[in-house]
């Protein structure tokens, strides 16, 4: 019923049961903005994913079962993200509206991105009001702190958005 655990000099360390080896119980994870396994975290094929909310291009990640799977043409995540804080009456914090609407004036250049919508602009100006911002100036400031890399080396660099397609 019981199976020995040794290190790997053979010495002992204890006993793991068959029952707790059957009932291995998977993390259960959920994908925001990506529906690809190699953008996930190491060991996604091993999890149990629960949920995906994107706004990218269909891919190839394979499910264990169903999940409940949220996909629309918009130019962030975030924007379904309010969405669905809306359609379940929940009320958005300032510090996540700021979150919220950071992500959106990020991923869409300000509005200027080809993939913005105007579900995007009305979502991101909501919550510039939920959490008191005035949405050019704070992306200004924005934009302005994430390009500065002064204190970053070339390979830090290079790296920082750094993303691997197998074609």
């Amino acid at each position: 019923r019981d199976f020995p655990v040794v290190d790997k000099d053979g010495k002992f360390l204890g006993l793991v049961s068959r029952r707790r080896l059957l009932n291995v119980s998977k993390k259960q994870v959920i994908l925001v903005d990506h529906n690809e396994k190699n953008q996930a975290v190491d060991g996604v094929e091993e999890a149990d994913v629960q949920e995906i909310i994107d706004h990218h291009r269909l891919s190839s990640i394979e499910t264990i079962g169903p999940v409940f799977f949220r996909n629309q043409p918009l130019g962030c995540t975030a924007t379904i993200i309010y969405q669905m804080y809306k359609e379940n009456n929940i009320n958005v914090t300032p510090d996540i509206a700021g979150l919220l609407c950071s992500a959106i004036l990020s991923d869409t250049l300000v509005y200027r991105s080809p993939t913005c919508t105007e579900t995007d602009r009305l979502a991101a100006e909501e919550l510039a009001g939920i959490a008191g911002i005035k949405t050019h100036e704070y992306a200004m400031e924005m934009f302005a702190a994430g390009s500065d890399l002064s204190s970053k080396s070339p390979e830090e660099i290079f790296y920082q958005d750094f993303k691997k397609f197998v074609v």
